[in-house]
């Protein structure tokens, strides 16, 4: 994955988050820790 890509993923996670409607959010996606490492 890029860090684009995981980006992407982590923005819409906290968009869902975001949301009225939802209590819970749910994942299991793993991203290796290099990649992370950019986004902060």
């Amino acid at each position: 994955m890029t860090v684009e890509l995981v980006g992407k993923v982590l923005g819409l996670v906290d968009q869902i988050e975001d949301l009225d409607d939802v209590k819970n959010v749910y994942s299991n996606a793993e991203f290796a820790a290099e990649i992370m490492e950019h986004l902060e």
